[in-house]
């Protein structure tokens, strides 16, 4: 049996790593400086420890065991232990840890915790362990301060609370792919969690979330990831407006948004949640913002039903009229006034370029790269007056280029003595 088949002690493994001259089949992050020996002979280990897949079962007989005092990071992840009380006899070699992942490892259910508590730990990962709800709080129970918790692809479809103690330290929560289908589940982890800052709950098939108890399940709640979920309606999408501190939310992936393309996704995710700056990842701007929530009310003029955002938005833009009924003939080109500064030109361009299309065509007249200026519809009927063309994949005709319109261009900023 091969070296990295065969199980051995996390002693073996840290010998074979660093003293070995044969090399070994396993694939180990090692630090720019390969850790010397004190004078006594013992390996001084870098801060970071990361022994995945090495096969490790047990932490090694009572004689061999040491103390790693300068380790403060361990990563055991896809290795062989199944005893529990291996693992704490492992922890206790490392009094300064304060990050451990011990993920894909074939762990037998948590039965006896330690009496011990390990303060310093602000960081577990525990993913595809197959953990249930109680074993994860007994685990909590001896890391009293911890601030980041992974327990994801554990196959926890529900949360049942044995203990209604609210854990007051953490502050990030992984529990992605876990199978979970109801929302009272998840505020159940609000509750026990009450200083929870940032929810990853990716590909869980939710597709209700309970407004009830929303505000008071999640005081802290600043980001959320429900990308991959089954929300599939605008009227529960709405309902992350009602977090108190909501500011960030990821949400890729869900039935929700098929059938619109990334412009119009972005435009009424922002038009919908007036609470979020930041979408998936991408700073909202408070002039995206505008035009967001412009296009939410176009989007919904001509609805019969009309969500209560809509309201909320004619009252501050006031009430668009109501747009004119779709000609399917649409026309394949039309003309159109282009002005940049003092010059101007009647062009006839074809509505179903993009924008980005139309830039290009522009460059001659600007002077300029495609990506130095920016484009504004000036459209005399409309009611939301100038509005910048953001999206460069986007249609003309969608938005509202038509027969007689204006286009103004104007240089980026940092382009202004350029112009011409």
């Amino acid at each position: 049996m091969s070296d990295h088949q065969r199980c051995r002690s996390l002693l073996e493994a840290i010998q074979d790593k660093y003293e070995c001259k044969e090399p070994l089949h396993i694939e180990i992050f090692l630090p720019k400086s390969a850790p010397g020996k004190t004078d006594s002979g013992n390996l001084l280990l870098p801060r970071e420890l990361t022994l995945d897949k090495c096969s490790i079962s047990h932490a090694g007989d009572d004689d061999e065991i040491q103390l790693h005092v300068d380790v403060h990071a361990l990563d055991l992840t896809g290795n062989s232990l199944r005893e529990w009380h291996e693992v704490f006899k492992i922890l206790d070699q490392f009094p300064n840890i304060t990050f451990l992942n011990i993920s894909c490892n074939p762990l037998t259910i948590l039965d006896h915790p330690p009496d011990k508590c390990y303060e310093n730990m602000v960081k577990l990962v525990l993913n595809s362990l197959h953990l249930p709800w109680d074993s994860v709080q007994q685990v909590l129970h001896i890391v009293p301060n911890l601030e980041e918790l992974h327990i994801s692809l554990n196959d926890l479809r529900h949360v049942e609370m044995t203990e209604e103690t609210p854990y007051q330290s953490l502050r990030l929560l992984h529990i992605s792919t876990n199978g979970l289908t109801d929302w009272e589940d998840i505020e159940k982890l609000g509750r026990f969690f009450p200083n929870l800052e940032q929810l990853f709950m990716i590909e869980n098939p939710i597709r209700e979330i309970s407004q009830e108890n929303l505000a008071a399940s999640f005081l802290n709640l600043e980001a959320i990831n429900i990308s991959g979920t089954a929300v599939a309606s605008w009227k529960e999408l709405e309902k992350f407006r009602h977090f108190p501190k909501l500011r960030a939310i990821r949400l890729k992936g869900i039935p929700l948004l098929e059938g619109y393309d990334e412009a119009e996704r972005r435009s009424l995710v922002i038009g919908y949640l007036p609470n979020i700056t930041l979408l998936n990842g991408s700073h909202v701007k408070p002039s995206e913002r505008e035009d967001a929530e412009r296009a939410f009310l176009r989007h919904y003029v001509d609805k019969e039903e009309k969500p209560s955002r809509y309201d909320e938005l004619t009252a501050v833009y006031g009430t668009p009229a109501p747009l004119a009924e779709v000609d399917l003939s649409l026309p394949e080109s039309v003309d159109v006034s282009l002005r940049f500064g003092e010059k101007s030109l009647l062009r006839n361009v074809a509505v179903h370029w993009t924008l980005q299309e139309l830039k290009k065509q522009l460059v001659d007249f600007v002077g300029q790269p495609a990506k130095n200026f920016r484009l504004f519809l000036n459209d005399p009927e409309a009611w939301y007056g100038l509005e910048e063309m953001r999206f460069p994949a986007k249609k003309l005709f969608t938005y509202g280029v038509k027969e007689g319109v204006e286009i103004l261009i104007e240089l980026k900023p940092s382009h202004e003595s350029g112009k011409k």
